[in-house]
C-alpha cells in the first residue's frame, strides 16, 4: 500500500491531497503489510499467508483463514453477525476448487449443499483454460431465498452473468433474466469511472436523509443497490434502519456529535467510503455542463430535463 501525490512516494506512508501523511503504515521483513495505522493489524504464517487480522484499539479477532498445504485459500472465518468481533457465533465458510484451482463453491459449515457457485470460461487449450488468461467466472448462481448466514435450502435462485471485456475487466453484471443490475466503466489504465444510474431534483429545504429513499424510484437497473455511501449528512438511525429492512447497507461516516455507545459504524464498513470519489467525480462532470453549473430554469420540469439529458449523454460517452 503506498500513496502516491504531488510527487510523494514513499513507502509505509499514504499521502493526501495536500502532501501530509494521513497514516503510517508498517511492514514485516518481506513486505507484508502487518498494521494499517488505523484500525487493523495483520498477522502472517512462516509463507507469507494473511491469517488473521485483528482489531488494532482492544486486540478482539475481525477475521481468519485457513490455507491447503499448496497454498490455496479454503477457509474464511469473519464477522458474519456484525456485532463487532469474530467469535463462535460467527459462521465459517469453506471454498472448494476445480482441477485447474478455481474456486466452484462457497459452503457454510458444515452444509451438504453450497451457498453459492461459479462457472468459468472454457478458454485456452482443450477448453481447459490453462493457457489463456481470459480463465474468468462467467455466471454465480447464489442461494438467495435463505439468507447468506442460514443453512443452505439445496436450491440456487439466484444467477448473476458477469460480462467482460477484451481486457477481462468486468463491465456488467447481468440477471438470468437480461437485466443489468450492476455497470462499470473503465479508464485506458484500467480505473473504474462512476456513472449516474439515479438522479432527481428537489428544493434545498428537506434534509438530505429524507431524500435518498425517493431517488430509488428513479433507478436505471431493475434491482435495488446493496450498499449506499454517504456523507456525514446521511448519518441517520431513521435512514439506516429504513435502508437495513429493505436489506440496503448504509455506509457512512458518524457526525462528532454521536456518542461512542450510539455508533452503528465500524472501520471495516467505512473502508467502503473513500470510493465515494467517484460520487463526486460524477457531480463534477454534470457540471460541466453551463445550464446546470448555474441553474437557468424558471421551471423545475426543465431544470430535471436537462440534468436527465446531462447523465445520458455521460452515459453514451462512455459506452
Amino acid at each position: 500500500m503506498r500513496g502516491r501525490t504531488e510527487g510523494c512516494w514513499e513507502r509505509g506512508v499514504e499521502c493526501s491531497a495536500n502532501g501530509t501523511d494521513d497514516y503510517t503504515l508498517t511492514y514485516d521483513e518481506v513486505g507484508n503489510l502487518t498494521d494499517d495505522g488505523e484500525n487493523y493489524e495483520y498477522v502472517y504464517d512462516a509463507f507469507g499467508r494473511l491469517r488473521k487480522i485483528n482489531d488494532t484499539s482492544d486486540q478482539s479477532l475481525a477475521a481468519e483463514y485457513v490455507y491447503n498445504g499448496l497454498g490455496y485459500r479454503i477457509s474464511a472465518h469473519q464477522d458474519t453477525d456484525t456485532d463487532g468481533d469474530v467469535d463462535a457465533n460467527d459462521k465459517w465458510y469453506h471454498f472448494a476448487y476445480d482441477d485447474q484451482w478455481r474456486i466452484v463453491a462457497t459452503f457454510r459449515e458444515d452444509d451438504t449443499s453450497p451457498k453459492e457457485q461459479f462457472a468459468y470460461h472454457n478458454a485456452g487449450l482443450d477448453g481447459m483454460g490453462s493457457s489463456s488468461y481470459i480463465d474468468s467466472v462467467i455466471l454465480r448462481d447464489k442461494d438467495a431465498n435463505s439468507g447468506w448466514t442460514s443453512a443452505a435450502d439445496g436450491t440456487l435462485e439466484e444467477r448473476r452473468y458477469l460480462c467482460q471485456n477484451w481486457r477481462a475487466d468486468v463491465f456488467a453484471i447481468v440477471t438470468s433474466g437480461g437485466y443489468m443490475v450492476e455497470w462499470i466503466k473503465y479508464s485506458p489504465y484500467g480505473i473504474p469511472f462512476g456513472l449516474p444510474v439515479a438522479v432527481d431534483t428537489m428544493s434545498a429545504s428537506p434534509h438530505e436523509s429524507r431524500l435518498v429513499r425517493r431517488l430509488f424510484d428513479f433507478m436505471l437497473t431493475e434491482e435495488m443497490p446493496q450498499r449506499v455511501i454517504g456523507d456525514k449528512a446521511y448519518d441517520s438511525d431513521q435512514l439506516d434502519e429504513q435502508l437495513a429492512n429493505e436489506g440496503i447497507e448504509l455506509i457512512a461516516p458518524h457526525r462528532s456529535n454521536r456518542r461512542p455507545e450510539n455508533k452503528t459504524q465500524d472501520g471495516r464498513a467505512l473502508r467502503r467510503y473513500k470510493k465515494r470519489w467517484r460520487v463526486e467525480q460524477t457531480i463534477a462532470w454534470i457540471q460541466h455542463f453551463r445550464r446546470l453549473c448555474i441553474r437557468w430554469e424558471k421551471s423545475a420540469m426543465l431544470f430535471a430535463g436537462f440534468l436527465h439529458f446531462a447523465c445520458a449523454l455521460l452515459l453514451l460517452r462512455e459506452v
